[in-house]
């Protein structure tokens, strides 16, 4: 599996979230880790046709999801 630039294999659970836990980044590079994630996310999913109304409705449903996460994680940033 592919995350970031760091290349895990299949069996490996959550890939993602123990690169994050094994680097051990202090929480404002972990809230910059992720807000880029999730700009980068909601971009992708902005730019992607959906090919039927099912996956237009996810699409939606998702950059809903992840709009509001990155709003969360601005709250959490310091200042």
């Amino acid at each position: 599996m592919l995350c970031g630039a760091v290349v895990h294999s299949a069996a490996t659970p959550e890939p993602c979230c123990r690169y994050l836990q094994v680097t051990n980044p202090d929480p404002t590079d972990r809230i910059i880790l992720q807000g880029r994630a999730l700009v980068r996310t909601i971009e992708a999913l902005g730019t992607i046709e959906p090919a039927g109304p099912f996956e237009r409705a996810l699409a939606r449903l998702l950059m809903a999801a992840y709009k509001r996460r990155l709003r969360g994680i601005v709250k959490l940033a310091p200042t």
